[in-house]
């Protein structure tokens, strides 16, 4: 039987939402600063330099805990296992015959994120939505490093949809 055991995620990190939210507080900086600037207060100028710096300081370390392989998203170690006859969420078992529709939207680390070779995922994006017969839904969210896991995991979920009839968005 195959099968395929993958880490689940959680939410978004501290450091990413940190990182986030100062890069947002260097635009506003940004923006009431020319403000300032267009208003003929010599403050302004200063202000969109500290501004600027900030944003790009934001920017950079954005870029290199993308290089070094950061993810936004917490990688936990309680773990997800799909079968063609069942997904089992740590002790939780899923029957595939108890589900009418699995949406999945999935990229492995460093592939092509969003259907476009544009953007690289960090694998932590990966959402399975999972709709039962008696309108109940599930969200997993799981890590996939290699498209290795990717192929394996859609070949399970077709596997899945054949036995059990359920419908497959991916």
């Amino acid at each position: 039987m195959s099968e395929i055991i993958l880490h689940l995620v959680g939410p978004e990190s501290q450091q990413s939402k940190a990182i986030e939210l100062a890069g947002l507080i260097g635009i506003v900086l940004f923006g009431f600063g020319f403000l300032l600037d267009k208003l003929g207060y010599p403050f302004g100028e200063i202000l969109e330099v500290i501004a600027a710096f900030f944003v790009a300081l934001i920017m950079a370390v954005k870029i290199i805990n993308k290089l070094r392989g950061i993810p936004s998203r917490i990688i936990m170690s309680n773990t997800v296992c799909f079968q063609p006859d069942r997904i089992v969420i740590e002790k939780r078992c899923i029957e595939m015959q108890s589900i009418r529709v699995i949406d999945a939207t999935m990229a492995y680390k460093d592939g092509p994120a969003y259907g476009s070779a544009k953007y690289l995922s960090d694998g932590t994006n990966n959402v399975m939505r999972v709709i039962y017969h008696d309108s109940r839904e599930d969200t997993i969210n799981f890590y996939l490093e290699f498209s290795s896991q990717l192929k394996m995991l859609e070949q399970i979920l077709r596997e899945g949809k054949q036995r059990h009839g359920f419908t497959l968005i991916m």
